[in-house]
């Protein structure tokens, strides 16, 4: 007894139409898993854009934050920010010159339970003789 596939049709499929289909169908697996590989490494590249994108921004930032031009920075006199009381969780205290750059502005102005960073350069030398 001889076992005979047949097609939509009901028509026989002869071996080399069998193959043929097998041959079609493994081309088709092969595109769908490399669909696969190439969709996650499409995500990768997204992730590895998304955190470059994130980084640029955070740099963007930093450097407003050192142009004094910039409209989002905003100066005041240590003896009088302009800035309600406990709007900061974390204050950075810079003063370059190596003197304490904290006073009682600072703690007014720092949220309750928040963190003071308090930054200080050596004093220069030549700075110091004038």
């Amino acid at each position: 007894m001889v076992l005979r596939q047949h097609d939509r049709r009901g028509d026989p499929v002869d071996q080399a139409g069998q193959d043929s289909v097998l041959k079609a169908v493994s081309r088709t697996i092969d595109a769908i898993q490399a669909f696969k590989k190439a969709k996650a490494a499409a995500e990768v590249v997204l992730k590895a854009a998304k955190a470059a994108e994130a980084a640029a921004l955070k740099a963007k930032k930093a450097a407003i934050g050192l142009d004094p031009r910039h409209p989002d920075v905003i100066q005041g006199s240590d003896s009088d920010l302009p800035f309600e009381d406990g709007t900061f969780r974390t204050v950075h205290a810079v003063n370059p010159f190596g003197f304490n750059p904290v006073n009682a502005e600072t703690a007014r102005v720092m949220e309750r339970g928040g963190l003071l960073i308090v930054s200080a350069a050596k004093r220069n030398k030549g700075l110091a003789d004038h």
